[in-house]
């Protein structure tokens, strides 16, 4: 892996961190410990709302049995009995209002356990009290036929229809249906009285037991009656209305809270590419400042070989690709530069440099576009572009002789003593060739020619 490719990855790994190390922020700052909670205890209501139901469910099922079967009316026991346990300390942390509506609610499913229990006793004293009433009822049916003989057959009736009554005890009656049950067995009783003392036991003890069946069955009525009343369902719907509220104005609260870090992680975002854009400008700015000063003479600022070269492509996608190169090479300047110092010699070529360039702006109006380079040494070039097919030649032979005029110019008096001049050379494109490097060879070899003539002169590429 080279250098630049690690760069690359750092920088990769650099900006992901900046920009997702804030969404980690915003998901683990924001605190939903509140929000579970009241959840959980919202639906450890709603549990203990099914579990009563359950409860009572398995009560009023086995009142209608007759054993002592009662697993799973324990089983709703025990499980009533763990949602409750806990009860208060789970909600230890609420309002004093909601605290206090645990503790009530703990209280009332206690109690009602213990109800529950008493329950159990009661009807298991009810099923054996039955019990005991079919065994005196079936000794009443075995009377031999000398006892029946005393027994008229409306005190079996009586019998009989007491027996029915009782059986309905398994079905849920209210007090009228009890009152109805003792009406018949105070009219039994007044018949027994007048029986003969040899069958009168057994219709006492068949007396008795419907007195304890009837006891045990308006015990477990009253336990029903009372578990029934209880309204809890009104305390359990202001619990959960009352969590329901907490929880939907902390969901609020976070989400408000989230909005307002993801505004902060929007600002962040928009800071950080903020930050990128300005560096990347910077960046291109340098890079096209570089560009540009390497496309510049460092001495006279006109442009460099690089420059012309971009002028030159650009210049060749215009809709009239004509024009000449104009090479320029300084007489007598490598004495003044040997004789007077290289600070002289500076001098003159900016000098040469600024008539050059002011001759291109006072020509800025013409029908041609032409610009001054610099290529080195005494070395300079004029291109000329998009100029007029049928009169190039003459504007390479107007601009030839004022560029002759201007370079024979008096630079200053220090060198009165030496002569500069001008020796020039023209190749014109696409007459000789589209190719600048040709071009400057051609232009090159025309100058050579001047310098061969007498020097300040100008001659074309033939």
């Amino acid at each position: 892996m080279n250098k630049v490719v690690k760069q690359k990855v750092l920088f990769t790994f650099i900006l992901a961190t900046l920009l997702f190390s804030p969404l980690l922020w915003i998901f683990y700052s924001i605190d939903m410990t509140d929000k579970t909670e009241d959840k959980k205890k919202y639906y450890l209501v709603l549990d203990i709302r099914e579990k009563s139901t359950s409860l009572l469910k398995y009560l009023l099922r086995s009142y209608g049995d007759f054993d002592n079967d009662y697993d799973n009316l324990s089983e709703a026991q025990q499980r009533m009995l763990q949602a409750i346990i806990n009860l208060p300390n789970e909600f230890s942390k609420e309002s004093s209002s909601l605290k206090r509506q645990s503790n009530k609610l703990k209280e009332y499913f206690v109690e009602t356990l213990l109800w529950v229990d008493r329950y159990k006793v009661e009807h298991a004293r009810k099923v054996n009290a039955l019990r005991y009433l079919t065994k005196a009822y079936r000794q009443l049916q075995v009377i031999d036929g000398t006892s029946k003989q005393v027994i008229n057959q409306k005190l079996m009736t009586c019998v009989e229809e007491v027996m029915l009554l009782v059986m309905n005890l398994s079905i849920f009656q209210d007090q009228s249906f009890y009152v109805q049950v003792e009406h018949k067995i105070t009219a039994l009783k007044t018949k027994i009285t007048l029986l003969d003392p040899s069958v009168q036991t057994r219709f006492i003890i068949f007396t008795k037991n419907i007195d304890v069946l009837l006891n045990h069955s308006k015990k477990i009525n009253n336990i029903l009656e009372l578990l029934m009343q209880e309204d809890y369902s009104v305390l359990l719907d202001s619990m959960n209305q009352q969590l329901d509220n907490k929880y939907q104005k902390l969901n609020q609260e976070h989400k408000e809270t989230l909005e307002q870090k993801l505004a902060y992680y929007a600002l962040w975002l928009l800071l950080v590419f903020t930050f990128l854009l300005y560096s990347r400008y910077k960046m291109v700015m340098q890079t096209l400042k570089h560009k540009e000063i390497s496309e510049l003479d460092s001495l006279t600022q006109l442009m460099n070989r690089r420059g012309v070269i971009k002028y030159f492509k650009e210049s060749l996608n215009m809709p009239t690709p004509t024009g000449f190169v104009m090479f320029i090479d300084l007489d007598g300047f490598k004495s003044v530069n040997d004789n007077l110092g290289h600070h002289v010699g500076d001098k003159v070529l900016r000098t040469i440099a600024k008539r050059l360039t002011l001759q291109v702006n006072e020509n800025k109006d013409s029908d041609f576009k032409h610009c001054v380079a610099r290529l080195g040494g005494d070395e300079f070039i004029i291109l000329v572009t998009e100029a007029n097919i049928d009169n190039v030649h003459q504007v390479a032979k107007e601009l030839s002789a004022r560029t002759l005029e201007l370079c024979s110019k008096d630079i200053g008096a220090e060198l009165n003593e030496y002569v500069i001049s001008a020796s020039i050379g023209i190749a014109f494109f696409p007459e000789n060739s589209c190719d600048l490097d040709e071009l400057l060879h051609f232009a090159d070899k025309a100058m050579y020619l001047s310098k061969k003539q007498g020097k300040n002169c100008c001659n074309y590429y033939q």
